[in-house]
This record gives C-alpha cells, sequence and structure tokens, in this order.
C-alpha cells in the first residue's frame, strides 16, 4: 500500500496517524520523495493496516491511496 500526500500538512497528519498506531517507521512504512520535503511525500507500508486506519488516512485533505494487487 502506498499513500500519497501532495502537502506538507497531509503528509504531516498522515505521520502521526501512522505512529499512532504503533507502526514503525522503517519497520513497517517507509517515507520517501524526489526532493523531500517538498510534496509529493510517499508513504509506502510494508503491513496491512487495519481498516480503521485506513479510513482514517482516507479522511486527510490532500492524500491519495494506491493499493498493489499481487500476482
Amino acid at each position: 500500500m502506498q499513500i500519497e500526500c501532495t502537502t506538507t500538512i497531509a503528509a504531516a497528519a498522515v505521520l502521526l496517524v501512522l505512529i499512532d498506531a504503533h507502526l514503525r517507521p522503517g519497520t513497517e512504512f517507509h517515507i520517501a520523495g524526489q526532493h523531500l520535503p517538498d510534496p509529493p511525500i510517499l508513504f509506502t507500508l510494508r503491513v496491512n493496516p487495519p481498516a480503521d486506519i485506513v479510513r482514517h488516512v482516507l479522511e486527510i485533505p490532500d492524500t491519495l491511496i494506491t493499493i498493489e494487487r499481487g500476482v
């Protein structure tokens, strides 16, 4: 799963949600971007978060979630 944030405010909000969910940066998610700290900022999750966490992230303006499907 990847979360794209088009503003730094959205990225900060997403980071708070992930940390509040006890997900560990570097282990369970990774933060990247072409020109950090400038948007877009990408969060790549290595775990499947609970549905309520996904729902919370979707409520944050300026975010887009992409779910990769396995073959």
